[in-house]
């Protein structure tokens, strides 16, 4: 079975959030000691709502765009850069920021299993939720977080769009849909494994089957099937049903 190459973004993209996690750890077990001066002015600057709202857009834009279009990981790793500066401007004002970051982690997570594993779209969905989460609670103002959110998903909806209008989705997207596809198919399909039923059509190799009022589409190994034969599954591979003549 080949292992799947993680993408860039996903490598170094916890790597920072790790080392995020780490220093916020470390900041508040020395919380009495100041922090100096250059960091405190950073800290400040990035704590402003105008620079918070901007730092959130880029995120999730930039992680739409990394999922959507070619960008080897550029995207990705500017969009995970901006969320730990918005993290970390949330923390500069006295904002939750570990359970936040371990939410966005976990979400992150679970969308990444959604892509590489038939999930029926849980995992996404557990994944998203999760993430939101993690932006929210980085605010002690939940209006002000529903407001931030909501226009940033606007920008990412509206990039979306673009992207695929204008045709620059990338084969890489469309395979991963594709893939995913074909897993779910041979999941469905491996509960007719073992069942009987009958060709509809000669199988030469391939035909169409009737199996539990259902009609598929099928293939023998052995030898051709003549129509009306009582056959019985064998196994599946992918999307595709193996047979032979009972």
């Amino acid at each position: 079975m080949k292992t799947k190459k993680m993408y860039p973004s996903i490598k170094y993209g916890l790597t920072l959030f790790l080392l995020l996690i780490m220093g916020t750890v470390s900041q508040g077990a020395g919380s009495n000691i100041a922090s100096p001066p250059l960091i405190s002015s950073i800290g400040e600057f990035l704590s402003q709502d105008i620079l918070r709202l901007i730092l959130i857009i880029i995120g999730v834009s930039g992680i739409v765009i990394e999922v959507l279009a070619d960008t080897r990981g550029v995207a990705g790793i500017i969009a995970l850069i901006a969320l730990i500066l918005f993290f970390y401007g949330g923390h500069n004002i006295g904002n939750q920021v570990l359970l936040p970051v371990l939410l966005f982690i976990l979400g992150f997570i679970m969308i990444i299993i959604e892509i590489f594993v038939p999930g029926f779209g849980l995992p996404g969905i557990a994944g998203i939720v999760f993430m939101v989460l993690g932006l929210m609670t980085n605010f002690n103002d939940l209006s002000k977080a529903i407001l931030f959110l909501s226009i940033a998903f606007v920008f990412s909806f509206t990039i979306a769009l673009i992207i695929f209008k204008k045709g620059m989705h990338t084969r890489r997207f469309e395979k991963l849909i594709l893939e995913k596809d074909n897993r779910k198919k041979s999941y469905e399909y491996e509960i007719f494994i073992g069942k009987e039923g009958i060709a509809l059509t000669p199988l030469r190799p391939s035909g169409t089957i009737l199996i539990d009022d259902r009609r598929l589409d099928a293939l023998t190994e052995g030898e051709f099937i003549k129509k009306g034969d009582p056959i019985i599954v064998e196994r599946v591979d992918g999307f595709k049903i193996f047979v032979r003549r009972i």
